[in-house]
Parts: structure tokens; C-alpha cells; sequence
């Protein structure tokens, strides 16, 4: 019950937006005119006291500061660090993530086994697998998988050749547990599920090249157990913004972006042991608690 503690405690109450709404919330926050579809930044240049980003179709564009919010795979944080951008420094979970997101209650059906108007976020445990599923409104939930797999995407259920699709093998892989996770895989649509290893950054401090700051996945990635990768970001958002006001007539920028990197960077390293620690609960749960 992700409502009943903030009453109780006086807290704000915490609900979970899904991500694809959060997109067009931002989406309309920084004007489609703003926004470049179909190329990204292929790397950056310093020209003297401005950053110059260079997209792949050959466009330049200059300004005073440049964010590299380009993912865990990011192009500018193998620039900034002179490694190669195709083996970027993952570390691997131990697990597959599949996820969905999918029609449960009103005004689509009637759900059967939880009632998210009183329980919003929910775990299921076992070996070597896990299940988690979180309203996300408007009548949908989103659910996450978890199998404990080898890396790549080369083990069975990641090619999935013995079933018809994902969900399929998911039915089939969570077929004795508990009947509140079987009524999410059977309402899901099958072309909806999607596939990805999990993966996480070391932290390391090296946010920032003069005039071009890392934020998001691309400087603090974490694993998903917590919901805390897009937060982090928000998080991270909001403190770069406030250092970069202090700015005037493109002056300072460069210390506003040590500053911000040096604000976040204990912050975001500890929700990444944190994210890290909350995926052994299963290995934990399994041996300690029977």
C-alpha cells in the first residue's frame, strides 16, 4: 500500500508516473521546435569559451554548455574519458528484465487479484527469478520479469524458440506462482513485452569536460530494483539548472558544472549501492527466510 504510510506519517504521497506520460509532459515543456529527431550528437568540440556539438548527419550547433544525456551507452562519456564508445563499461546484474506495459482495471476491466486502489506496488519473490509490478495510472500497470540468465541475449528465453512469444514463456516460467502475477501475463499483449539485460555503471567522478557535464544514465546509471534511474536524473535535473541560473552572459559555466557534479556525485553512488543491494533480496530472501 504505497497510500496508507503518508497518512499515517504525514508524508508526501509517492505514486509512480509512467514513463511514456513523463515524456510528453517533458516533450511539451521543451517545444516540439526544440527537439531534433533522427540523428543524435556524435561528438563535441571546446572552440575557445563555447562547446560545439556535432551530429552524425554533419550539423553543428554551439553554445555555452553542452549535457551529455545520452543513456548508459553514452558517446560523450567515452569521449570525455578516451574510451571506446562501443564497449562501453557495463556492469551486468546477473539478470534479464522483461517488461510491460499493460490494460488492468477500470475503465478497461475489472481487475480479479489486487485492487490498486489500495495496493499500488507489489514484489513477488523466488529463486533466481522475481517479479515486481506498480500501478502506473489511468488503469495500467507495468510490470518487470527478472531471470537470473547469462549476459548477451544468447540464452533460451531471451531466444525464446521453444514459445510462441515472450509472454508465452513467461507464463510458462511463472506458471505456479502467485495467481496476481499470472493475471498481468494474461492480460498483456504479447507484442508489448520487451527485453534487456540489466546493467549498471561503477561511479566514477569524471562528470565533466569544461563546458560539457554528463547527467542521467550516462554518468550514474543504476539498476532498476529501486525505480531511482529516471529519478536520479530529475534529481540531477533540478541541481544543474540551479547552478547554471547563477550564470550570467555565459560566464561561470564551467564552475557551475563542478559544482553540480560534486553535489550529486555521493548521491547518486549511494542509490547505486542501494539498487545493487535491493537485487540480492532474492538470494537474501531465499536463504534467510526460507
Amino acid at each position: 500500500d504505497t497510500r496508507k504510510p503518508c497518512y499515517e506519517n504525514g508524508l508526501p504521497l509517492t505514486l509512480v508516473l509512467s514513463r511514456l506520460d513523463l515524456l510528453d509532459i517533458l516533450r511539451r515543456g521543451v517545444g516540439d521546435e526544440n527537439i531534433e529527431m533522427g540523428t543524435v550528437v556524435k561528438k563535441y568540440e571546446h572552440r575557445g569559451d563555447k562547446v560545439v556539438a556535432i551530429l552524425e548527419d554533419g550539423r553543428e550547433f554551439e553554445g555555452d554548455v553542452l549535457i551529455g544525456a545520452d543513456g548508459i551507452r553514452s558517446k560523450m562519456r567515452a569521449q570525455m574519458r578516451n574510451a571506446d564508445p562501443e564497449k562501453p563499461p557495463l556492469a551486468y546484474a546477473g539478470y534479464a528484465v522483461y517488461t510491460a506495459v499493460f490494460d488492468y482495471s477500470e475503465p478497461f476491466r475489472t481487475p480479479v487479484n489486487t485492487d490498486p486502489n489500495k495496493v499500488g506496488y507489489q514484489v513477488f519473490l523466488g529463486p533466481k527469478q522475481y517479479f515486481v509490478s506498480s500501478d502506473v495510472g489511468n488503469g495500467q500497470q507495468q510490470y518487470y520479469a527478472f531471470l537470473e540468465v547469462p549476459p548477451g541475449g544468447d540464452d533460451e528465453f531471451a531466444k525464446c524458440e521453444k514459445w510462441a512469444n515472450y509472454r508465452e514463456m513467461l507464463m510458462d516460467r511463472f506458471k505456479d506462482w502467485s495467481p496476481a502475477v499470472m493475471e498481468r501475463l494474461e492480460v498483456t499483449r504479447p507484442e508489448d513485452v520487451e527485453r534487456r539485460d540489466v546493467n549498471d555503471l561503477l561511479p566514477d567522478p569524471r562528470w565533466v569536460d569544461r563546458r560539457m557535464a554528463l547527467l542521467g544514465d550516462s554518468a550514474h546509471a543504476v539498476q532498476p530494483n529501486l525505480g531511482q534511474g529516471g529519478g536520479q536524473a530529475i534529481e540531477s535535473a533540478y541541481v544543474l539548472a540551479n547552478e547554471l541560473a547563477k550564470c550570467e552572459g555565459g560566464k561561470g559555466v564551467e564552475m557551475a558544472l563542478m559544482r553540480y557534479a560534486s553535489q550529486r556525485f555521493l548521491r547518486t553512488g549511494a542509490i547505486h549501492g542501494l539498487s545493487r543491494f535491493s537485487s540480492l533480496m532474492n538470494t537474501f530472501y531465499r536463504r534467510y527466510l526460507g
